[in-house]
């Protein structure tokens, strides 16, 4: 099977519950992409990179509520982190190829 990594566009976990009518709540719709492999969702405000994610929101009371396992969070983070490793992304500016693209 594929083993890479899924990252959504913006909504995409939110339009689970309020467009496909698909989950019952946001913390539904967040344990249904994080169970179907999707490892990261975008910020809930496209114009502010800093804002938090559906899964930092919705993802957490999950968690607490124990609809899904810090397992299946710690294995899609270790997905993520595998990537930016790829990426250099951990690596110092300078030596990382991608900050040399103009």
């Amino acid at each position: 099977g594929y083993e890479g990594t899924i990252i959504s566009d913006y909504d995409a976990v939110l339009d689970f519950k309020y467009a496909h009518n698909y989950a019952s709540t946001y913390e539904d719709a967040v344990v249904s992409a994080i169970n179907a492999g999707l490892d990261a969702d975008t910020p809930l405000n496209f114009l502010d990179i800093s804002s938090p994610t559906t899964y930092q929101i919705f993802g957490e009371r999950a968690l607490k509520s124990n609809l899904i396992s810090k397992s299946s969070l710690i294995n899609s983070c270790k997905r993520i982190n595998k990537i930016k490793m790829q990426l250099g992304l951990y690596n110092p500016p300078e030596s990382c190829n991608y900050n040399q693209i103009d």
